[in-house]
């Protein structure tokens, strides 16, 4: 081979390695780009799909889970009234001649409530009169002549009548010049700031009721506001009365109020929840939070940014809620509006509980 051929060769194999070279060059810098737009687009791509995924999700508010105590209850419905009350009746037929107290007025001991002249009719009037309960009816109905009026007035001797015990006058029934007959309810004395609230509880529930249990308090007539008390005394004898279920047998217990404000009246109706006991640490989840199929109870719980269904065993029953045995640990988050989300659907927690 000649020195020219072998200088062509060389020169050849020369440039062949050039453009090789920079072949290789030109791909490896090609290559650096496709990786970048790669990247680029799967950036882009997750992007626009994690917005689509945040829009689609659903805003939920959620409960705590927290462990408390719940108290066991028994419900009795009753009405306020005073504890010691007296009504002073008539001894005899009677005019009254005054009235020395109020409605309203607080009286002691003692205290001169009012002044009568109680009629005693001789048995010479009653000849006279032969038909005396006529006469007496007719008189106290304003009929009577006043020649009778003043006959029986000779036979009348004025008595004060006195109050028992001090307390407050809770009603007058009649008025000052009035005649009334023999066992007529005159006036009312209430022990003051003295009241109970009767209930009756059935004769299947009366075992759990003892003397000195708290009471929880509501009457109706007043709004967000509730009152406390105790049992101070539960009947020796059941009795019946009438029902829903027809006649029942039950037995009266005594609850007295704490403490009673002057925005309560005698007769309001009064809700009472005696607490029989106290269940300690436990989860309660409220009524309505809890839902059911034909596989049992359950809840949606909120993991993460995903909503779980979660079965649950339920226990005890209490008026805030029911107990939950198994299921739940204390601080998951239950999903309040459950009828807005579905098992595995992706949520955005609004607001906590």
């Amino acid at each position: 081979m000649s020195i020219a051929i072998i200088k062509n060769t060389f020169f050849s194999n020369n440039i062949l390695a050039k453009k090789t070279d920079n072949n290789i060059r030109e791909w490896s810098e090609m290559k650096k780009y496709l990786i970048l737009y790669a990247v680029t687009a799967i950036l882009i791509g997750g992007i626009f799909t994690y917005g689509n995924i945040a829009t689609a999700a659903a805003d939920v508010s959620v409960y705590t889970v927290k462990t408390t105590d719940a108290d066991n209850t028994i419900t009795a419905n009753g009405r306020l009234q005073y504890e010691s009350e007296k009504t002073i009746n008539s001894d005899k037929p009677c005019f009254i001649v005054s009235i020395n107290a109020s409605v309203g007025d607080t009286v002691k001991k003692g205290d001169i409530l009012l002044i009568v002249d109680e009629l005693n009719i001789p048995d010479t009037l009653r000849e006279k009169y032969p038909d005396a309960d006529m006469l007496l009816s007719a008189f106290s109905g304003s009929n009577a002549s006043d020649e009778i009026m003043q006959e029986l007035r000779r036979y009348c001797t004025r008595k004060s009548i006195y109050a028992d015990f001090d307390g407050m006058v809770s009603s007058i029934m009649h008025n000052e010049n009035e005649f009334v007959s023999r066992s007529s309810e005159l006036i009312k004395i209430s022990g003051t700031n003295n009241y109970i609230i009767p209930v009756n509880i059935n004769e299947t529930m009366i075992n759990k009721i003892k003397c000195g249990q708290k009471v929880k308090i509501h009457f109706p007539a007043i709004d967000n506001k509730s009152y406390t008390g105790k049992v101070i005394r539960i009947a020796e004898e059941a009795k019946q009365i009438s029902g829903l279920s027809g006649k029942e047998t039950s037995v009266e217990v005594i609850i007295k109020p704490d403490k009673i404000n002057d925005e309560l009246r005698i007769g309001y109706n009064a809700e009472c929840d005696i607490i029989t006991s106290t269940d300690k640490n436990i989860i309660l989840v409220p009524y309505e939070y809890i839902r059911s199929d034909e596989n049992g109870s359950y809840v949606f719980i909120a993991i993460g940014r995903q909503a779980n269904k979660r079965y649950i065993t339920t226990g005890n029953e209490y008026r805030n809620g029911v107990a939950v045995k198994k299921g739940l640990k204390e601080n998951e988050q239950i999903i309040i509006n459950q009828n807005d989300v579905y098992d595995g659907q992706h949520i955005q927690v609004k607001k906590g509980g």
